[in-house]
């Protein structure tokens, strides 16, 4: 039998940022990969809370995919694969800390409008686990630039 608390509270994007859901008073559980995504790409390294450690400064967060939500360039296969970059970019470091023996990532178009991020990670035990965001593009230039 599973442990309901093991593993991290899910974080999860309601679209308007991150937030944790509750069933029967507990929080959704996932082993970690999903977070460890969302905080990388999703969550500005100027984040305040970075500012508790002077040890680490900056260690949460994202550099390059918040960098090109910020630009707010039209949806074309070049951003496609300036998004896909800085995505893999923002996640090495799960692979260099070992949380994951790699990380693929494909940025799509599902719809207009629409930016779809698709991770495949691969655990250090060996699962593999895809991970999927759907983005509204107008929506995440305009939260960045506020």
């Amino acid at each position: 039998m599973t442990d309901i608390y093991s593993g991290d509270p899910l974080i999860i994007d309601q679209g308007d940022g991150g937030d944790l859901l509750i069933s029967g008073g507990q929080p959704r559980m996932s082993s970690g990969i999903e977070n460890a995504l969302y905080l990388s790409w999703f969550v500005d390294a100027n984040w305040f809370g970075n500012d508790v450690s002077s040890s680490e400064p900056g260690a949460v967060g994202s550099y390059r995919v918040m960098a090109v939500f910020r630009e707010r360039d039209p949806l074309t296969p070049a951003l496609l694969r300036k998004l896909k970059d800085a995505c893999e970019a923002d996640a090495a470091w799960m692979v260099t800390d070992g949380v994951a023996k790699s990380v693929t990532v494909d940025v799509t178009l599902p719809a207009v409008g629409m930016v779809g991020i698709v991770a495949d990670v691969v655990e250090p035990d060996g699962t593999a686990q895809t991970v999927r965001w759907k983005l509204n593009w107008a929506r995440m230039a305009q939260e960045v630039a506020s």
